[in-house]
């Protein structure tokens, strides 16, 4: 027995403290808060990491040349003229782009947390829903995704909120309730859908078709809201409509999405002639001509794989400007003619969102993931005349990681994901979607309820848009199936008798 007076204080290991403090910390937050408190901040750390280790964020060649557009006053609406808009504000206000990033990361980290709140309310328990939110962080697909200079990030952000609204909607609906506008909490809901569903439109040009199909869903599942949820998503198209025909032009910027869409229609053009020139008149022979050679439509042009080739030199853009209406009746005759070829070249061209393995490397089939690096002439994007603008684009593109050792790890663990078989688990977004819809039916099984088949709507709608009309086979064109294919896997171990309180 020590004598009190030579008993010395036990100091607390710096681990054992630190837990203290977090449980110290923990205890005082509210218990229906402390899951989205605990996955924001996991989330938020792991989102950290990657912009720690690619400070001041990954690049690629919409970056650059969304600074292109701002510093050279060529704005055109190719790309979100609103994310345009936070590009040059971030650029104006701070100097650089790093605070766009970061904010990414916060809104991403925000959005994880509140569907972890959603699968608790659909039934998830709280470590599940807790793993997954980290696996979107974590996942170089979606994680490291974060953190580019990308109009494709507030469009997921918006899609994950999205979908959080909407699983929290349908949870009140599974438990036998019936949403009303008169409840404050479902007026936040719908609130936040609005934001998410406004946000898919505005960050994406083809944003409506995922937006309109998923609310159309929710409009038949959901009876006592469904005038709110028609007006909302109205209002969201409205003034989608607003600022592409009349804002955006007014303001100066070039609109340009016309010709984005038709490009698809001279790809299918180009694909089928390449299959069955018999098919062709001579008339539509000398009409295709005036825009490129016959045998770049018969050839490179005819790639099914890759809009990209078929638009490439020396495809004539002016020429197929001059020439559009009479491309778009051959574009129709061809449809009526040989719809079987049409589809199957629409197949092709968006396997990446139906397909499982990667096609043919060598007509660009091959899964299109953006690497980590910034190449030294910007992604040919300096081989261009910058109007005297190219150094300073330089200082807020080029890498300045705070830490090589955490560069070189963080790249490693990149690159280590994208070849196979990683490749399919980790990039390809139609894994997820099965993978998604598989969680959603067996839930809806377990539930007794065709009701809970509409969870697997945002993803289905995301998917069906690519499968649609898709230039190519870039990997970030499924990023929201994959973040929600993620998201909703917890809910095959689902107990939807489990459900906690909902605070909110």
């Amino acid at each position: 027995m020590i004598p009190t007076f030579v008993r010395r204080r036990t100091v607390p290991l710096p681990r054992v403290e630190a837990q203290r403090t977090a449980n110290h910390l923990l205890k005082r937050v509210r218990p229906p808060h402390r899951l989205p408190v605990a996955v924001y901040a996991v989330t938020q750390l792991l989102l950290l990491a990657w912009l720690v280790a690619f400070f001041p964020g990954l690049r690629s060649f919409d970056s650059v040349n969304y600074v292109w557009q701002v510093t050279t006053g060529n704005w055109n609406s190719g790309h979100s003229v609103l994310y345009l808009a936070l590009v040059w504000a971030c650029l104006h206000l701070t100097g650089g782009l790093a605070a766009l990033v970061l904010v990414q990361t916060v809104a991403m980290a925000a959005v994880l947390a509140y569907s972890a709140v959603a699968l608790r309310d659909l039934g998830v328990r709280g470590r599940w829903s807790l793993a997954a939110a980290a696996g979107c962080a974590a996942l170089p697909s979606t994680g490291a995704f974060t953190v580019f200079l990308w109009k494709d990030v507030p469009f997921a952000i918006c899609g994950v909120l999205a979908f959080a609204a909407a699983c929290r909607l349908l949870a009140v609906r599974l438990d036998g309730g019936a949403p009303s506008i008169r409840n404050a909490a479902t007026r936040r809901q719908l609130g936040l859908l609005a934001v998410g569903t406004a946000g898919l439109m505005l960050f994406r040009n083809n944003g409506m078709l995922p937006a309109v199909g998923a609310c159309a869903v929710l409009i038949v599942v959901l009876a006592g809201i469904r005038r709110v949820l028609l007006l909302l998503t109205l209002a969201a198209a409205a003034l989608t409509l607003l600022l592409n025909g009349v804002v955006y032009p007014a303001l100066g910027v070039r609109m340009v999405q016309g010709a984005q869409s038709e490009s698809f229609l001279y790809g299918d053009i180009a694909d089928v002639y390449g299959r069955r020139p018999a098919d062709f008149t001579a008339a539509d022979r000398r009409l295709m001509a005036r825009v490129a050679p016959l045998s770049h439509w018969s050839g490179r042009g005819s790639d099914c794989w890759d809009l990209d080739r078929t638009m490439a030199d020396p495809f004539d853009d002016d020429a197929a400007a001059a020439n559009n209406a009479r491309l778009e009746a051959l574009w129709w005759r061809t449809v009526r003619k040989d719809p079987v070829e049409v589809v199957r070249v629409r197949l092709c061209r968006s396997q990446i969102g139906w397909g499982l393995l990667p096609g043919p490397a060598r007509y660009n089939g091959q899964t299109q993931i953006s690497l980590p690096h910034v190449k030294q002439n910007l992604f040919t994007m300096a081989d261009w005349n910058w109007q005297g603008r190219l150094p300073r684009a330089r200082t807020v593109l080029m890498p300045r990681p705070p830490s090589a050792t955490a560069r070189r790890l963080a790249d490693s663990f990149y690159r280590s994901t994208t070849g196979l078989p990683s490749q399919i688990v980790v990039w390809r977004g139609a894994t997820w979607c099965y993978l998604g819809y598989a969680a959603v039916a067996g839930y809806a099984r377990r539930r007794r309820s065709w009701t809970a088949l509409a969870l697997a709507a945002p993803i289905a709608a995301a998917q069906l848009t690519v499968l649609a009309a898709n230039p190519g086979q870039l990997a970030r064109y499924m990023v929201v199936p994959l973040f929600l294919g993620i998201l909703v896997a917890p809910l095959a171990a689902a107990r939807p008798k489990a459900a906690r309180p909902r605070a909110g």
